[in-house]
């Protein structure tokens, strides 16, 4: 019993380089990860910018054509004068 103890233990710190060995990797995998992520993070909220710009200017350009589309209606709608009525002469001959 006392052997199989001592193998065990001698196994675990055996293992222990490799053990160390591999959560310095994992480390340095994840910290480049976090790099990497933190990079796209950036180059997405540049993008939405870039995008929210480009959706401003166009929502500028289609309120002004709203307007001038309203004032160009409005115009035109407009009522169009009508000629007086022209009495007749024959209605006072007949009274």
């Amino acid at each position: 019993m006392l052997d199989q103890l001592s193998t065990a233990a001698a196994r675990i710190t055996n293992n222990v380089p490799t053990v160390q060995t591999i959560d310095q990797i994992i480390g340095t995998i994840s910290d480049q990860f976090q790099a990497q992520q933190l990079g796209v993070q950036l180059e997405i909220q540049e993008q939405v910018k870039s995008t929210n710009a480009c959706f401003a200017a166009l929502a500028e350009q289609m309120q002004q054509l709203i307007s001038t589309t309203a004032a160009t209606a409005a115009v035109r709608n407009l009522p169009t004068p009508r000629l007086p009525l022209v009495s007749s002469g024959f209605h006072d001959e007949e009274t």
